[in-house]
């Protein structure tokens, strides 16, 4: 909940309250109209497939107000029967294209680390984090199909209802209702997907992709050709899919490998989030319980990887992902075939990382 108050007012001139869905599910506005400390007006923004809000609903669940938008965002305000209004809102409302907000005065819109015009199509200024997403320092990528309310790398998870779960769920009354995720490391997130923040490990004790180069010494560039060779979320450790592999495995992977750091934190699908255990060995543990009091136990003492999800990282500069489509699997390498045709042995790579030479 965010809370606005002017000047030296101890009472709040505005109240939001976000949802769960996505950073700027925007739920909730109050607002005091006449000054006296009460907040007497309450909207419950509509929003569509973009998170644009389309419509204020009062607390008679009728439409006030609406909004129409062009390509690029700039908006037109409507009355509840769709015809154009003059004069613009009648209710200060300021959070319009992707649900940003739309500074008034000035017309633009305020995207946390810049601000972005909606009949020029571009952001004033230039990105932050350099040419994470293209050629161009001043291109809005995420205009007019695409979501990307900071500019920074994520993990994008959408819920996906298991169907087996869901069947003993309904034929034991509904006590089970297990909802698993399908994630997917993406530049941009979409609506219906939660982002997890990625950012890039710093750190000497972490190897790139097996190499003999540091997270330390790995360029974005490197990184980004880990991410490409590494690139199918369900294929996680070369050649097809094996038993287990999934889209979190994939993440974890790529994660892993790729000198990248997050708090996502994964589900039991994907087994540990440290990979596979590659040494084990025994330890004594204590139970007063048990003839001999306690027992020798298997315990993992070497995983695949470095405990990628601790790591402070830095997001000053981060990589760039390949477009892919998962359905027709554009975006992938000319050597990489699609189910049924043959992977490309990526152990014999010939080529090798900038930090190696």
């Amino acid at each position: 909940m965010l809370e606005v108050r002017l000047d030296s007012d101890t009472d709040p001139y505005e109240q939001f309250v976000w949802g769960e869905r996505y950073i700027d599910d925007l739920v909730i506005r109050d607002r005091d109209t006449d000054d006296n400390g009460s907040l007497d007006e309450r909207f419950y923004p509509c929003q569509d497939a973009n998170w644009h809000i389309t419509a204020l609903v009062d607390d008679s669940g009728t439409v006030q107000e609406r909004f129409a938008y062009e390509s690029y965002g700039a908006s037109s305000v409507l009355n509840a029967n769709f015809t154009p209004k003059t004069g613009g809102t009648d209710y200060a409302w300021q959070y319009r294209f992707t649900s940003r907000e739309l500074d008034l005065e000035t017309a633009l819109y305020y995207f946390r680390a810049r601000y972005y015009h909606d009949k020029l199509g571009c952001f004033l200024t230039r990105d932050p984090l350099k040419y994470i997403d293209g050629a161009h320092l001043y291109a809005a990528y995420f205009v007019p199909n695409s979501l990307d309310p900071l500019g920074l790398l994520y993990v994008c998870c959408r819920p996906m209802l298991d169907a087996a779960a869901a069947h003993v769920g309904r034929t034991l009354g509904d006590i089970v209702d297990q909802v698993i995720y399908h994630c997917q490391l993406r530049n941009t997130c979409v609506r219906g997907e939660r982002p997890h923040r990625v950012g890039v490990d710093r750190s000497r004790h972490r190897k790139l992709d097996g190499s003999n180069c540091t997270c330390a010494e790995a360029s974005i560039a490197d990184i980004e050709r880990c991410l490409r060779k590494n690139m199918h979320s369900n294929q996680p450790r070369g050649g097809p899919p094996k038993i287990g592999d999934n889209c979190q495995t994939g993440s974890i992977f790529r994660l892993a490998k790729c000198c990248l750091t997050s708090q996502w934190t994964p589900q039991f699908i994907a087994g540990d989030r440290r990979g596979n255990c590659i040494k084990w060995g025994y330890r004594w543990r204590s139970d007063k319980w048990l003839d001999n009091g306690g027992e020798w136990e298997r315990v993992c003492i070497q995983w695949e990887f470095e405990e990628w999800w601790k790591v402070p990282s830095d997001r000053g500069v981060l990589p760039v992902l390949p477009k892919i489509d998962d359905t027709t699997h554009k975006g992938w390498p000319a050597d990489t075939g699609a189910p049924g045709i043959a992977y490309p042995d990526y152990d014999n790579d010939p080529l090798t990382y900038r930090c190696q030479r």
